[in-house]
């Protein structure tokens, strides 16, 4: 009977530390998150609306901040950033690498320059990434062809220079990539014409261009490229579906 009441003892023990443990985990996951955002809202220089007004370092509930939100499920996650139109000057800081719950990205709009983050073709469930008439410059990562969730793609009316990377245009997960208006040079990956290729939608606006290895894909719905010479433009429309 006491050996029995000693091994009862034991696994309340065990369950109450446990508990308290992964409670702590959690709870610390929620406070990464914080802390991401704050690390981002610190990359923006000008915020004229004061959208971001709401984002304290004395403020806990981080998801009652605007723009901000969080799962359902416990503890809160940040899984939707939507920033999109709020005349937001700064750089995107590559701390928002550290919400690793967020499924979408939404900062389509403001006046965002510097680099795109390597770190969000890490975040591991992102599936859409909206980053369309910024500021943007550079190369596009090559972390965004590499990630397995990431479905939807547009960084339309940027600045960004260099070629599309091999690994954005065999991308395993990627349907839709919008890459319009940019100052992108080289050659377009054969890659993104194969077979293989998983996209359905593809709209590439490429200033001075070369094309010599595109190929048809049944694979592709339609994909228009775009050649903006000096002073004409040349619009080329490689395969177009009946269903459009």
């Amino acid at each position: 009977m006491i050996r029995m009441l000693s091994m009862l003892c034991s696994l309340l023990i065990f369950t109450f530390f446990s508990t308290a443990i992964l409670a702590a985990a959690q709870s610390n996951k929620s406070e990464s998150d914080r802390k991401a955002l704050l690390c981002f809202k610190s990359g923006i220089l000008l915020d004229l609306d004061g959208v971001l007004s709401s984002w304290m370092d004395d403020s806990l509930n981080f998801c009652s901040w605007r723009g901000v939100t969080c799962s359902s499920s416990y503890p809160s996650r940040v899984v939707h950033l939507e920033l999109s139109s709020s005349h937001l000057t700064g750089r995107i800081s590559g701390c928002i690498g550290n919400l690793t719950s967020l499924s979408q990205i939404n900062l389509t709009d403001n006046h965002l320059s510097g680099a795109i983050p390597d770190e969000l073709g890490k975040l591991p469930v992102l599936r859409t990434l909206l980053l369309a008439a910024n500021n943007l410059e550079g190369d596009i990562p090559d972390s965004l062809g590499t990630s397995l969730s990431l479905s939807y793609v547009n960084l339309a009316n940027n600045t960004l220079t260099g070629v599309i990377p091999d690994s954005l245009a065999s991308s395993p997960s990627l349907n839709m990539l919008i890459l319009s208006r940019n100052n992108l040079s080289g050659q377009i990956p054969a890659k993104l014409f194969s077979n293989s290729s998983k996209l359905t939608i593809a709209w590439l606006v490429l200033s001075h261009y070369l094309f010599t290895t595109c190929h048809h894909s049944h694979t592709l719905a339609w994909v228009t490229i775009a050649l903006l010479g000096r002073y004409h433009l040349t619009l080329v429309t490689l395969y177009q579906s009946s269903r459009f």
